[in-house]
């Protein structure tokens, strides 16, 4: 009897210890820094809130975010000091240091710089997963955030091997608001991540191969416009998009060629020109002292500005390069665009359809902010009465893009045998993109919601 008693006591009072202690570690949690940031999960350019949670007032603490995109590693950070209850707003709170500065709430996605890379890979539409770590002086906790490229209900389908070469993003079960023909820029391939994104927001997208891909020319110079007049006739032709309303997005001289096909084609129902140009401008030939072509219509080429350009212009560039400096064209472009001809302007007065431009205004690859300027009066001009929009970004340059990704890269890529300027600076950039692309989404969803169209059930 007295046994069983003991053990029943001895019992007893492990459990209690164990209740003490459970509720002891709960306690500690409670107590222990936290770093809270919701969504945990959302696509990539879905702002988020980031607070920090201490045990004391007027703590210093720092939040740190480091990634992996593409084959290089990145990494922001951020310090405070809590408040009163101990804690941080990053919607509220400006850092003491850190990769940026002011009131922010995604400074640390947009700040992230380059820590390590493995050179140039094009973009994945993999997750990227971002660790966010809170340091305190009693620890340290880490988040992970997950940015998503691609929405879950998006299918894609990859084309290959036919006429057109390219990436076919489908919403895999509601009907879309519209289709997009998405056209990259002089990296060449298929601009896959800007399609997917839009594609992610109820649209159907087509990013469209002109050069880069196999099946298709290797350099961007003597490329025929019936190929892309090809692919829009083939989207018309597909069961799911043959009924919805068309509108092309480029960017550079995708959108060089976007005005230009949108010239030409009436089944087009507007443009978003991403760092535009005006003009027609020459091709990119890697054979010594052969000039090409950008674009042939009919297997003629189209006439590209062809100005001169100054002495000191020249000289200007011939020094950067030997000197190793960034090197900008913007000066360069102004010359052969000046004064525009006939025979090299891009005909924007015939587009039929309502026109977004956006530019930065410290563009020095090309100054798309007169090309754009250049294109807005040329459609006033004739009459048009369709609601273009302009959206020029100071403290930006050429590579305004999709927002809250790394922009404190972009003012300068190396090229290899030279280091080229696109201009802007990492805030500008930052401050371009986050004001640039609910305008861009809107400007989709006004076209498509404004166009005639019979909706076409999913096969």
């Amino acid at each position: 009897m007295i046994p069983r008693l003991f053990a029943s006591v001895l019992a007893i009072g492990l459990f209690a210890l164990a209740v003490r202690a459970l509720f002891a570690s709960e306690a500690a949690q409670l107590d222990a820094p936290q770093l809270i940031v919701k969504p945990e999960s959302a696509l990539f350019d879905t702002p988020v809130h980031i607070w920090v949670k201490t045990r004391t007032g007027d703590e210093p603490v720092t939040v740190e975010a480091r990634a992996d995109i593409d084959a290089t590693t990145y990494r922001s950070w951020a310090s405070f000091r809590t408040d009163r209850a101990g804690t941080v707003d990053l919607a509220a709170a400006a850092p003491l240091r850190g990769t940026y500065t002011g009131v922010d709430p995604m400074g640390l996605f947009w700040s992230m710089r380059v820590v390590k890379s493995q050179g140039y890979t094009p973009s994945s539409l993999a997750p990227i997963r971002i660790r966010m770590t809170l340091f305190t002086r009693s620890g340290s906790r880490s988040v992970i955030v997950t940015r998503t490229r691609i929405a879950p209900d998006v299918t894609r389908v990859p084309l290959h091997g036919g006429s057109i070469v390219g990436t076919l993003f489908l919403q895999r079960e509601a009907t879309a608001r519209g289709v997009v023909l998405v056209l990259g820029g002089s990296e060449g391939g298929a601009d896959e991540s800007r399609a997917a994104i839009i594609a992610s927001h109820g649209f159907d997208t087509l990013a469209l191969a002109y050069f880069g891909m196999e099946g298709l020319p290797a350099e961007l110079a003597d490329i025929p416009l019936e190929y892309v007049v090809r692919a829009i006739a083939w989207v018309r032709e597909q069961p799911q998009t043959r009924n919805l309303p068309l509108i092309i997005v480029g960017d550079s001289k995708g959108a060089e060629l976007a005005l230009l096909i949108a010239a030409r084609d009436p089944l087009v129902k507007g443009v978003v020109a991403l760092a535009p140009s005006s003009s027609v401008f020459e091709g990119f030939s890697t054979r010594q002292g052969v000039r090409r072509a950008s674009w042939t219509v009919s297997g003629v080429p189209l006439s590209y500005a062809d100005n001169p350009i100054a002495a000191e212009v020249k000289a200007q560039i011939k020094a950067d390069r030997a000197a190793k400096r960034a090197v900008s064209f913007r000066a360069q472009y102004v010359a052969l665009a000046t004064p525009p001809k006939p025979e090299s302007t891009i005909a924007v007065e015939k587009i039929s359809g309502p026109l977004l431009l956006v530019a930065g205004a410290d563009d020095q690859l090309w100054p798309s902010d007169v090309f754009a300027h250049r294109i807005l009066a040329a459609r006033r001009a004739s009459g048009l009465k369709f609601r273009d929009e302009l959206l020029v970004f100071p403290g930006a340059g050429h590579a305004i893009d999709v927002p809250y990704m790394p922009t404190g890269d972009l003012a300068v890529v190396d090229e290899g045998s030279f280091r080229l300027a696109l201009g802007g600076t990492p805030s500008g950039y930052a401050r371009a993109d986050k004001n640039m692309w609910p305008k861009v989404l809107a400007f989709l969803d006004r076209l498509c919601a404004a166009a005639p169209q019979t909706r076409s059930p999913r096969s």
